[in-house]
């Protein structure tokens, strides 16, 4: 069993081997790491003010990097093994903006999800949502006070939502096998909601 607590912050990791690290150069800030199984990597570093980080990887061979530079973000990444399969999930978040807020829940097992919050960001949230294996998000922020939704249930299912004007609101449901779905809203007070079920399906919507 290792233990490991690092200054100003809640740091777990039980089983071995497993690596957390946590790097604060702010102001105000909160992180927690908590790694339950084996072959685990955990970053948190925030160098912004008044931010909040939470990783949680229950499984193996899970990685997850939380990295806040700007100021009131808050990321909550969950990556936990599911009934049938499990591991080797991969989140990766990044965010220079301000006010914004990212959630990640990964159940399963390869799955990755890429979230950047630009500098020009703000009020911005996300939350992804992935049962399944070799499923693949990618979403950007950069405008303010959007909302995005994606989901993905089964396999193999690809999603890339990019949200660049403010208000715009996107919802991106994928249960099936293989389906591809591209977002794009750059424009105001825009709404979007894309649902594949079943194989093999693909989607592009772009509003501007």
């Amino acid at each position: 069993m290792k233990i490991l607590v690092l200054a100003s912050a809640s740091v777990l990791a039980l089983a071995t081997p497993a690596f957390a690290q946590d790097d604060r150069a702010g102001y105000n800030d909160v992180s927690y790491i908590e790694q339950i199984g084996s072959n685990n990597k955990a970053v948190a570093y925030q160098n912004g003010g008044t931010q909040g980080s939470t990783i949680e990887q229950l499984g193996s061979n899970d990685e997850a990097l939380n990295e806040l530079n700007g100021s009131n973000n808050t990321s909550v990444v969950l990556q936990q093994a599911s009934a049938f399969v499990g591991g080797g999930n991969l989140n990766e978040n990044r965010m220079v903006g301000s006010n914004d807020q990212n959630g990640v829940v990964q159940s399963g097992a390869r799955n990755t999800a890429y979230t950047t919050f630009d500098q020009a960001s703000s009020g911005t949230s996300s939350l992804i949502t992935q049962d399944g294996a070799d499923n693949a998000v990618d979403y950007t922020s950069i405008g303010t006070n959007n909302f995005s939704l994606i989901s993905q249930t089964f396999d193999q299912n690809g999603a890339t939502v990019v949200q660049a004007g403010a208000n715009n609101v996107s919802y991106l449901a994928q249960d099936g096998l293989a389906n591809n779905a591209g977002v794009s809203q750059t424009g105001m007070s825009a709404f979007s909601y894309v649902g594949q079920t079943g194989n093999g399906n693909v989607a592009t919507v772009t509003q501007n």
